[in-house]
Formats: structure tokens, sequence, C-alpha cells
């Protein structure tokens, strides 16, 4: 049942999204085509303002993309399972937890879709700036192949290179479900009283925020100058010293920071479908 519901919440979506993402990428072209006509002095001042407007239209479309992306998120979430098709929703022949992950896998890969998006369009345009043709970027491309080769001479393995990139995607999946469920937990917390329901989402966002900065700089001053800490910093520094030592202590850092954000993430789905499950009210 789960892979219906993301098949079906992929094509309701997709309607919005895929025409949004190709209007962005248009844009993106046309902002790097102008970069280059002006750079170049062709025509007058009224194609110049044209080409401005294009790329003045680019990076807004990069804001307007990410917000569209965002609301998506929220009014799917709001719509399908807290509004009048919740009545529906909730009356299939599946559990809440199948629910909350269709929308937390579909709204996770929009989102990683419209940052990949934005980086390739940045990069280009970036390379248009920088006047690079064919032979530039391959030169890139080859100056970072001897750059990991120098890393290899100094010891650092391929594996530690590819756990660190491995790493890398795995927070920014787990960042982006976490975002997710920021969200959801504060509307299914809204969604319990019987008034004022978007305005009590909107103090429950606010006060799981502060909730969990409190806690993690409470945690964080609790351990510092503990004997623990400073094993920490000593062991930090000791590896610090060579290359392979650099990639292990960033693969830690990146590995626990990735934990606390599970743990972070793992408390605010239990409150979703807890309110989802036990507390719904869609009165």
């Amino acid at each position: 049942m789960l892979g219906q519901l993301i098949k079906h919440e992929f094509r309701a979506t997709a309607r919005r999204m895929l025409p949004a993402l190709g209007v962005l990428a248009l844009l993106g072209l046309l902002a790097n085509l102008s970069f280059r006509i002006l750079d170049s002095g062709f025509g007058g001042t009224p194609l110049r303002i044209l080409l401005v407007l294009f790329i003045i239209a680019f990076f807004i479309g990069m804001i307007v993309a990410w917000v569209m992306a965002l609301v998506m998120m929220i009014s799917r979430f709001y719509r399908n399972l807290l509004g009048d098709e919740g009545y529906l929703m909730f009356t299939l022949p599946t559990n809440t937890h199948a629910l909350i992950w269709s929308k937390l896998i579909v709204s996770t890969v929009w989102f990683i879709a419209t940052a990949l998006l934005i980086f390739l369009l940045m990069m280009l345009t970036g390379a248009n700036l920088a006047r690079m043709n064919g032979e530039d970027l391959a030169g890139i491309f080859h100056s970072m192949g001897e750059g990991l080769e120098f890393l290899r001479t100094l010891g650092v393995t391929n594996g530690s290179l590819i756990l660190l990139g491995l790493e890398f995607v795995a927070a920014v999946v787990v960042t982006s479900l976490t975002t997710c469920l920021q969200f959801y937990a504060a509307m299914g917390l809204g969604q319990m009283s019987d008034n004022h329901k978007g305005l009590w989402s909107v103090l429950a966002f606010v006060g799981l925020s502060f909730a969990f900065q409190f806690l993690g700089t409470t945690v964080f001053a609790g351990l510092t100058g503990t004997d623990t800490m400073n094993v920490v910093i000593a062991n930090l520094e000791e590896l610090m010293q060579t290359a392979p030592g650099i990639v292990r202590a960033i693969n830690a850092g990146i590995g626990s920071t990735m934990l606390l954000e599970l743990i972070h993430g793992v408390i605010l789905y239990l409150i979703t479908s807890l309110t989802l499950s036990k507390k719904l009210n869609l009165a």
C-alpha cells in the first residue's frame, strides 16, 4: 500500500513541481545566454535591459522554486491528512505510518531534485561568468583527480572518501526528512485544538524549534569542560595531525551530527504519528 500511496503522491505533486522546475531550467538557460551576450557587448540598450531582466528572473525563480517545494510539502500534508480529505485517507486499508512516509519520501525527493537543479544551473552560471570553455572544465576535473591522487599518497584510502560521500548524501536525506517532520509534528499538535488550528500549529512549530535548540544548548553546555569532552577534544587534536586523521575526523563529525539529527527526527516522527493516530481532530 505504501508504494501505491507514493505513486499517487508523485502524480499529484508532479503536476505542479515538474512545470515549476522546467520553468526554472528555462530561466537558467536564458540567464546564462544573457550573461554571454552581455559579455560580448552585442545589442543595444533595450536588448541589454531585457537580458538583465532574464538574469533577475532566474535568481527570483530559484527562491520561488524552494518556496514552492516547501509550500507543497505543507499543503499536501494538511489537505490530505488534516483537512476534508483526511476523512477519506484514514479510511484506506493502510496505517498511519504509511500515510506519513508517503508524504515524507515524496517531499524529500522534490527537495533534493530542486537542490540538484539549482546547483547545476549555478555551476553553469559560474562557468559562464568565469568565461570557461570545455577545456577549462576538463582541466578542473583533471585537477580534482590529481587532488584525490595526492590524498592517496598521504594515506587517505578510497574507502574513507567513499564513506565521506555516503555520509554527506545520508545527511542531506536525514535533514530533509527532519525538516518535513518539524512541520508535520507542529500541524499535528495544532490539529488537537478545537479552534484556531492554524495559529496553534504556528505556535507549536515555534515551540518545538525553541525546545530542541534549548535542549541542544543545554546538553552541549553540560558536556563542556567534562572529562568526556576533554577526551574527545584530545582525540580530535591527535587526528588532525595527519591527512587520514582529518578525513576520519570529518567522518566522525558528520556521523555525530547525523545521529543527533536522527534522534531529533525520531522524536518529531513519534509526535506526528501519535497525534494522527490518537488525538486527531478533523472537526
